[in-house]
């Protein structure tokens, strides 16, 4: 669906921008509403308080709620969230803490954070974005599918809100200067840039549900409420969990099955019952 030229982060309003982020709570999915305030204050609010003490950081019961977050918001999968468990307390602390110090509000430093969070089991480019925004609120953004797509908005079929996402640290740090050029440009928030996005991706979902009056059809790869995909959903490169390799059945090519069924009446009826009681001792 087309994006009014009003609605595009490049020409977006500052009074347009904070009346979405405003509606941003009538937005969230009912099950996403218990980890919102997590997300947007208390963790934050934590982290802040370890900086002061010159330590910013994060716990793992953190890590876990902010990916319980994420998870409500998008595609539910639990395997994931096992990975994020599986993480020593002492090892989310450490690599947080190393992560954050290397922040100093620009790419390459944004860039080197990134890599230094995906050393954690489950934690992808994406999902290390919203430890780094939890931390950075005002200038790093995290990566969401409705701020990348408003961020590179293009019409037409398989772009806009349909358009497809690699969750690379390539597309991060693309979506990352182009925050930095609007946050120069307007003064707004890396945080507040996503809300409105996920304000607007909403309101398309609603308006093309009235017109269908079909219900609710989402974007590809965007958030879903009820938490099921009919399609595999895209996995961040550090999400992957190793599937074990189909067993396939081999051919008998019909010349050989007539060949074993001659082979079978050619045996006498002796040999047969000779051929069970030996069989039988083996047992």
């Amino acid at each position: 669906m087309a994006l009014a030229e009003d609605r595009r982060i490049d020409s977006i309003t500052e009074q347009a921008l904070a009346d979405l982020v405003t509606e941003y709570p009538e937005h969230v999915p009912a099950r996403a509403a218990k980890y919102e305030e997590a997300r947007y204050a208390s963790i934050p609010q934590a982290v802040s308080d370890r900086r002061r003490d010159g330590k910013p950081a994060l716990e793992q019961s953190e890590v876990v709620a902010l990916v319980d977050w994420k998870l409500s918001h998008g595609t539910f999968r639990p395997k994931l969230k096992q990975l994020v468990q599986s993480n020593s307390p002492d090892l989310v602390r450490t690599t947080t803490i190393s992560a954050f110090a290397k922040y100093d509000g620009k790419a390459e430093s944004a860039k080197s954070c990134l890599t230094e969070l995906c050393l954690l089991k489950g934690i992808g480019p994406a999902t290390a974005s919203l430890l780094l925004s939890v931390a950075f609120a005002d200038s790093a953004p995290f990566f969401s599918d409705e701020l990348f797509r408003w961020t590179f908005w293009e019409q037409g079929k398989g772009k806009g809100w349909d358009r497809p996402i690699k969750y690379t640290p390539k597309e991060y740090l693309q979506l990352f200067e182009k925050v930095q050029q609007l946050r120069q440009q307007h003064d707004w928030s890396a945080v507040n840039m996503e809300k409105a996005a996920y304000v607007l991706g909403r309101q398309t979902l609603q308006k093309n549900a009235l017109e269908s009056k079909d219900g609710v059809e989402e974007p590809k790869n965007s958030a879903r409420d009820d938490g099921k995909s009919k399609k595999r959903p895209i996995l961040e490169p550090n999400d992957r969990v190793s599937q074990p390799a189909k067993r396939t059945k081999k051919a008998v090519p019909k010349d050989q099955s007539a060949t074993d069924e001659a082979a079978k009446s050619s045996v006498p009826s002796a040999g047969i019952r000779s051929s069970a009681r030996i069989r039988g001792n083996t047992s």
